[in-house]
């Protein structure tokens, strides 16, 4: 049975392209919220993936040069400090993809557990949390609104 939506209503089955982007803008804000714990792992987390990034592309810049001014001319005290070099560029690039995958996996275990916390506080537990509202009896899906309306934007002064 077909029933019509109210003109505001967005879905992603029938979005066009600019609905899109404000849906989804608003469920950024919405879940953002349980991202607040975790401010600056969401920051460090990137920038180390970034500075991983540019490591990892700056080393066959270095290696063209120990070809071109080290192996070309016979110069083995140059390779030997430009391999030091890339051995200790490659150390840092380690290190900073260990900083960002440890700082994601925390930054994901939190939001997870702050996510159920709060679908907890509405008395959903175990595998209720992964039930399709569909299969949730009428009370539950009360407490499933009161839940969406402590998250509105508008609504929601508390976090």
């Amino acid at each position: 049975m077909y029933k019509p939506r109210k003109r505001g209503t967005i879905t992603l089955k029938r979005a066009r392209r600019g609905d899109y982007r404000r849906w989804l803008s608003l469920a950024i804000g919405k879940l953002a919220k349980f991202l607040k714990p975790y401010t600056w792992q969401c920051i460090v987390g990137p920038l180390a993936k970034l500075a991983e990034a540019v490591l990892e592309l700056y080393l066959p810049l270095l290696m063209a040069r120990v070809i071109d001014e080290g192996v070309a001319k016979g110069d083995t005290g140059y390779i030997l400090r430009m391999g030091g070099a890339m051995l200790g560029i490659v150390t840092v690039g380690l290190l900073c993809a260990l900083v960002c995958q440890y700082v994601a996996s925390v930054t994901s275990q939190g939001f997870g557990t702050e996510l159920r916390n709060a679908l907890a506080a509405f008395l959903f537990r175990g595998d209720d949390v992964f039930k399709p509202v569909s299969l949730l009896s009428g009370g539950e899906r009360a407490r499933l609104l009161l839940l969406r309306l402590m998250l509105a934007r508008d609504i929601c002064c508390c976090w």
